[in-house]
């Protein structure tokens, strides 16, 4: 359509562009047909989408710190759940701030 396009309307002597500053229908109707496309594209993907944030009832909680050109992963114990941490325990001993205990 693009190739389409700029072979059709190209410039050629003697020519003059044709300016029409508004037209209420098309304007509509461009709207509608970009609203119904974005739709028909949207859609499915969230059909797709949900399937991907829908959280498995297996699933192990993991906790993850990004820091500058490392990660730190924090695993639950062995009855599944993580301990407590808070940001006033953080000491270079304890990158996590894992309440002792």
């Amino acid at each position: 359509f693009m190739a389409y396009c700029v072979f059709r309307f190209r410039h050629r002597e003697g020519n003059r562009a044709a300016y029409e500053p508004e037209n209420k229908r098309l304007e509509w109707w461009l709207t509608v047909v970009t609203g119904v496309g974005v739709t028909a594209l949207l859609v499915p993907g969230l059909f797709v989408w949900s399937r991907f944030v829908t959280v498995p009832s297996d699933a192990t909680e993991v906790e993850v710190i990004g820091q500058q050109w490392q990660w730190s992963f924090r695993l639950p114990g062995k009855d599944g759940k993580l301990g407590t941490s808070d940001t006033r325990d953080i000491t270079a001993e304890n990158p996590l701030g894992v309440i002792p205990g």
